[in-house]
């Protein structure tokens, strides 16, 4: 059995041969642990193959050299990190009107999702907020300063941290550099944490409804569970990630 595995890492590993990247390296990384668990073996030695798979790391998609994407600390007084989506999340700009936005810093045509302003102001106290966002860093810099004027946002992420991943634009989490059980993402497309689907919370799409409050709730459910205590936030999720917000 255990030889039948090796050959099957092999094939696998030559099919990705040429654009294997970290985020598909930890894919397969984590298809080999389950295979092997259910199969019974306890014990294996990974570096049998472990060294093909780094091998096959071509030198364009083999070291980002933003990663990881926070390089430092987080501030000790603040034991968890939320990531937090832009566009449909916190606020909305109508894709035919970005010229105006990044030419002229015209923000006339921003909408502001109601419970924004309050979510970054109170949160940003208790929480490493991050910003990301598959946008370009110029459109989010100009929004940014528009939600956030007393700069509690802590790292803005922008388009060129997003990875691929079977041709899919996602936001792998696990390059943050932060550890995995202390991380929350709101997005309202669950793709985008497809790797990370306990970290994640998906909220409504926004496009300018007024009477939109999923803000204002999602601050006071962020707010109670900062108080709470735990070694591994994604349980403490569950019960969230099942509210239709």
């Amino acid at each position: 059995i255990f030889e039948s595995y090796i050959k099957e890492t092999d094939s696998l590993i030559d099919n990705f041969k040429g654009d294997l990247t970290y985020t598909s390296f930890n894919i397969l990384l984590g298809f080999f642990n389950i295979k092997f668990d259910a199969k019974g073996i306890s014990i294996f030695q990974f570096d049998l193959f472990f060294n093909k798979l780094l091998s096959s790391l071509n030198e364009t998609n083999k070291i980002n050299n933003n990663i990881p994407y926070l390089n430092k600390s987080r501030d000790p007084s603040k034991k968890l990190t939320l990531v937090l989506d832009l566009d449909e999340t916190l606020v909305h700009y109508p894709r035919e009107k970005l010229h105006a936005l990044e030419n002229d810093h015209d923000l006339n045509h921003l909408k502001i999702r109601r419970g924004c302003l309050e979510l970054i102001k109170k949160l940003g106290k208790v929480y490493e907020l991050i910003i990301f966002t598959s946008s370009s860093e110029d459109y989010a810099k100009i929004v940014l300063d528009k939600i956030d004027p007393e700069r509690l946002i802590y790292k803005l992420l922008s388009s060129t941290y997003i990875s691929e991943f079977q041709g899919m634009h996602i936001k792998d989490l696990n390059l943050l550099g932060r550890d995995i059980n202390s991380v929350i993402i709101l997005d309202n497309e669950p793709i985008n944490f497809v790797l990370n689907p306990e970290n994640g919370i998906t909220i409504k799409s926004w496009y300018g409804d007024s009477l939109d409050e999923s803000l204002i709730y999602f601050t006071e459910i962020f707010l109670n569970l900062i108080k709470m205590t735990f070694t591994d936030v994604r349980k403490a999720l569950k019960e969230i990630q099942n509210l239709d917000l």
